[in-house]
């Protein structure tokens, strides 16, 4: 494990949470080894311009016509495709194809550990940090909303047990409320993730 450090030294000391870095070479290297039902997603996280203040993470609100997922708060991202070289790829063109991110723009900083979906599906958090601003995105049809999130704001409720139904079964998760928006499911398991790293 490398020591920790702070993602990228452009940002405010204050903007971005300290996490241990994995290997990435290692990681990729399973993508490889691993590429049936892969997919990844990009956790952007983005300078306010202000000194002092926390970076924001950009998170979507899935549309009601998509296949999965419906209406439910996400990073962008989705599954792999076969000329992706690895989960880094694929987060940048999902993202592109997403919210209309400008796949140079995103500045790669370093690769979580897959999480497992519901269905099955190994998704690959890739992290990192750019300079844009909301007014520069488009939402897809896919999305119905682009919101940049303060990374403080991501704090789990505590107070309320949460569960939600997959296939008859009952699934306990985490949940983040903020502002108007719930997050749960893999997305709130990959906050928790990251936020443990």
């Amino acid at each position: 494990m490398i020591k920790k450090k702070l993602i990228d030294s452009s940002f405010s000391k204050k903007s971005l949470p300290l996490i241990s870095l994995e290997k990435s070479s290692n990681n990729e290297l399973r993508w490889k080894q691993e590429f049936c039902n892969l997919a990844s997603v990009a956790i952007i996280f983005c300078s306010t311009k202000v000194p002092f203040q926390p970076a924001e993470i950009i998170l979507i609100k899935r549309s009601m016509s998509v296949t999965s997922h419906k209406g439910q708060m996400a990073f962008p991202g989705g599954k792999a495709e076969k000329n992706d070289e690895g989960p880094i790829e694929t987060a940048k063109r999902e993202s592109y194809e997403e919210i209309n991110i400008n796949p140079k723009l995103l500045k790669f900083q370093y690769l979580l550990s897959p999480v497992t979906s519901s269905n099955r599906l190994q998704v690959w958090p890739v992290v990192f940090t750019a300079q844009v601003a909301k007014e520069q995105l488009i939402a897809s049809s896919e999305v119905d909303e682009i919101f940049f999130c303060p990374w403080p704001k991501l704090t789990p409720n505590l107070n309320t047990p949460f569960f939600f139904s997959f296939r008859e079964k009952k699934i306990h998760s985490d949940l983040y409320l903020v502002d108007k928006y719930s997050i749960w499911g893999l997305t709130a398991r990959i906050i928790t993730k990251l936020a443990l790293s």
